[in-house]
């Protein structure tokens, strides 16, 4: 399945992490991609925390608004043009995200990453909005950063590629 596919379901789709001059070159691809597709490049786990969290609060009061609305037999609001929280969340990756709680530490450090992953699963928990993360690996096939990802998630999911693939 295809990332527009998804897109095409899902009522946001918000995407942080690597913030290499690199995307530029995407830039054209991105152009291309469905209007449900929210990209946005952070590294600072607190700013994506905070702006899903408002939307997700915007998104229920609106529908506790309509719902009072709708029993109220009131003047109905048009709430469309409230946000919509995210559908799911895709982190690319871990190892370049920031958290306040981490400290001064640099980026992809064990303190870092385990303080990103831990506000990602409140988050998750709280807002009930899948989260996708992705850790990168070196040249060795080694996990970059701390393996501790891997004892706090639900799945782990090794996609490695064949280079006698045509």
């Amino acid at each position: 399945e295809t990332l527009e596919q998804i897109a095409s379901r899902a009522q946001r789709l918000v995407t942080f992490g690597d913030t290499d001059d690199s995307k530029d070159k995407d830039s054209g691809r991105l152009s291309s991609l469905p209007s449900q597709l929210f990209l946005l490049s952070e590294t600072n786990i607190n700013i994506l925390a905070d702006q899903v969290v408002q939307a997700w609060i915007q998104s229920n009061t609106a529908a506790q608004q309509q719902q009072l609305d709708d029993d109220s037999s009131a003047l109905q609001h048009d709430h469309s043009s409230q946000s919509l929280p995210p559908s799911l969340l895709v982190i690319d990756s871990i190892q370049t995200m920031v958290c306040e709680a981490g400290g001064v530490s640099s980026a992809g450090g064990i303190s870092q990453v385990r303080e990103c992953m831990g506000l990602l699963l409140r988050l998750a928990k709280t807002t009930q909005i899948p989260i996708l993360t992705i850790g990168h690996v070196t040249k060795t096939g080694d996990v970059a950063g701390p393996r501790m990802v891997e004892h706090m998630v639900d799945a782990v999911l090794y996609l490695e590629h064949s280079s006698s693939i045509q």
